[in-house]
């Protein structure tokens, strides 16, 4: 859990910055969210992506 954790720090302060999430930074997040078990969350960002593709579709390893 302590890896979520730091993942779900990480994403609140991009979005508190207004980051622009590129293509592999939401890959990143739905990957982060999916291995750590949050399905409903990691789907509702790959929907959310404009830019879907077969990278996205796969994640990260």
């Amino acid at each position: 859990m302590g890896e979520l954790e730091k993942g779900i720090q990480v994403h609140d302060r991009i979005k508190r910055n207004r980051i622009q999430i590129d293509s592999f930074l939401r890959t990143a997040l739905v990957d982060l969210y999916a291995k750590s078990g949050r399905i409903e969350t990691a789907l509702g960002k790959f929907e959310a992506s404009p830019d879907k593709n077969l990278f996205t579709m796969g994640g990260t390893n």
